[in-house]
């Protein structure tokens, strides 16, 4: 039975680069250990993707690794342990988003001060998506009605 599971991990535009000596994580690094957990685990840029995949007149300016794994529920914690643990020169700019087959929309994760994961949006339960403000404060905006 397959369950697919998709990622796609954004990552500061220079984070991938290695040369602004503040350390850095690599895409390599990433596969790495995911190729470690299953040789058919790894993740695209999808910023190289031809520019006819994107909507609009210009090349994306983003840096998005993505990829789409049959059976990643078994790993996926420790997958989010090993990114928080990672030394990201910009750790402002990580943001993983998460869809499991039977998810209505993205987990939507970003990396806090803390390199703890900060879930701003669930998967699917009616009213979890919000943004926040700040941590401790209330949601500025809620979809519940």
């Amino acid at each position: 039975m397959s369950v697919v599971t998709t990622v796609m991990l954004h990552v500061g535009t220079l984070e991938d680069y290695g040369d602004h000596g503040e350390g850095g994580v690599t895409r390599e690094m990433v596969n790495d250990w995911l190729r470690d957990k299953s040789p058919g685990f790894w993740l695209q840029p999808l910023d190289q993707a031809p520019i006819e995949y994107w909507g609009g007149s210009k090349a994306p300016q983003v840096d998005i690794w993505a990829g789409a794994f049959n059976g990643f529920g078994w790993c996926e914690e420790d997958f989010l342990a090993f990114l928080a643990g990672l030394g990201w020169a910009y750790p402002r700019e990580v943001q993983l988003f998460i869809r499991h087959e039977d998810d209505e929309r993205m987990h939507v994760l970003m990396l806090g001060k803390d390199r703890a994961w900060v879930e701003l949006c669930d998967g699917g339960t009616p009213g979890a998506c919000w943004f926040m403000a700040e941590p401790d404060r209330e949601p500025i905006w809620s979809n519940e009605q």
